[in-house]
């Protein structure tokens, strides 16, 4: 419902009682989201493209989350993991079994990200990376608060070796007066040198995850998306995630301290970042990666992301200009372009070569026409056939920005949970 301009979720629960939490701070903006939404592609659920891992979800998994450690290295008052405080630890044969069970519910290998606690504790972690790739896990992402990469000469190198190649990199500001409230300790050195490490090493990115908790870490947003532009070469993407009510973050502060998607936009805008407009739902980016790889043999399951989960801004760079996707093309027509060729890609494998050279037309006849405008060149590189390095470089290493919005008891809607592909 809106209530001052707001848009705010009322629950009512036999135990609990009734409660209300704001989900969005502009209830207009919030209004115009499942709108642009439709603009993209829903998942049909009988392409060959994806299945699902069970009858509840709406979406194929784009991203797997495999928890290989519970134990931790920080004792952070803000984790909504509550890690560390209990040793719970599948084992590699166990781990094994978990990836072998989602590449047989899916056509094609999502994303892996393996998370914790804090994985790094665990020194069978190169094993694991090997094992998943072996099994046809091509991007494995590690999630970590980046102690043991920035302290231990190597061990970056080892895990680039055995198959890493990005790092989800817990980063909330450029302050360490912001690490002693949210992670109990200074960590900025540590922070830098890990994007030094990973300079160094040139075969790994970094995507920065920053938690934003209102009155604490949201005046770093800007920071930190100035850092991410000034370090492109290894910062692929940045992660804005509104703290989210659980494990020892203190729900006793919610009131205070709970942040918005939106909030985080508005902010961001405020201090040279893109605009709410320049945002999209992250099934739209996903369609438009889909396709891309596509063309280069590298297939994805189609997903579905609710509105309020994840909203993305592809920032470009030209002749030190700095440039939204929506601001030099017709981002509509594009989607559209994306859309066509996930229907061509419904045909399967045994027809790619043909349907490969309509998908080539297509993008053809999109470049040619007024939609592309001044971002004909970055079309043409992302639809160009070549690998995503390649591409990425060819763009001159652009900057995904991304709102993760997780959920807790107060602001949980089972819709957002049965479309969530990770």
């Amino acid at each position: 419902v809106e209530q001052g301009g707001r848009a705010v979720l009322r629950k009512q629960c036999p135990d609990c009682g009734s409660f209300q939490e704001t989900v969005w701070n502009d209830a207009g903006r919030y209004r115009s989201g499942p709108a642009r939404k439709e603009k993209g592609r829903e998942w049909k659920g009988s392409c060959s493209m994806g299945q699902c891992l069970c009858e509840h979800h709406a979406s194929a998994c784009g991203m797997l989350f495999l928890e290989v450690t519970s134990r931790c290295n920080l004792r952070c008052p803000y984790c909504f993991a509550d890690a560390g405080g209990y040793a719970d630890e599948p084992s590699l044969g166990t781990i094994t079994r978990m990836l072998d069970l989602v590449a047989s519910r899916q056509r094609y290998r999502p994303n892996l990200l393996l998370g914790g606690g804090e994985p790094t504790v665990r020194d069978d972690l190169g094993t694991i990376v090997r094992v998943a790739v072996q099994r046809g896990y091509k991007h494995v992402f590690v999630g970590t608060n980046g102690i043991r990469i920035a302290r231990e000469k190597g061990y970056l190198r080892r895990l680039v070796d055995a198959g890493v190649r990005t790092l989800y990199l817990q980063f909330d500001g450029l302050d360490d007066d912001v690490y002693r409230i949210t992670r109990g300790e200074p960590l900025l050195a540590d922070k830098l040198r890990v994007i030094e490490q990973a300079r160094l090493c040139k075969r790994v990115h970094v995507i920065l995850v920053p938690t934003v908790i209102g009155g604490v870490t949201d005046h770093q947003i800007g920071p930190i998306y100035r850092f991410a532009m000034a370090n492109r070469d290894v910062v692929r993407a940045i992660c804005y995630q509104p703290v989210s009510f659980s494990g020892r973050t203190p729900e006793t502060k919610r009131n205070t301290q709970r942040v918005t998607p939106d909030m985080v936009m508005t902010r961001l805008h405020e201090e040279g970042g893109p605009g709410p407009e320049a945002f999209f739902p992250n099934d739209n980016w996903a369609s438009l990666a889909r396709a891309t790889l596509y063309l280069t043999n590298e297939p994805q399951n189609a997903l579905s992301q609710a509105f309020e989960c994840g909203q993305s801004a592809l920032v470009l760079s030209s002749d030190g200009n700095r440039c939204t996707l929506q601001e030099v093309c017709d981002i509509n027509g594009l989607l559209g372009l994306c859309d066509d060729m996930d229907d061509l890609s419904c045909h399967g494998e045994d027809r790619r070569m043909s349907t490969r050279a309509r998908a080539l037309a297509l993008v053809a006849r999109y470049i040619a026409g007024a939609g592309a405008g001044e971002g004909r060149r970055w079309i043409a590189a992302l639809f160009s056939g070549r690998n995503m390095e390649t591409v990425w470089s060819a763009l001159k290493n652009p900057l995904m920005v991304s709102i993760l919005h997780l959920q807790d008891r107060y602001n949980f809607q089972w819709e957002r949970t049965r479309s969530c592909p990770l």
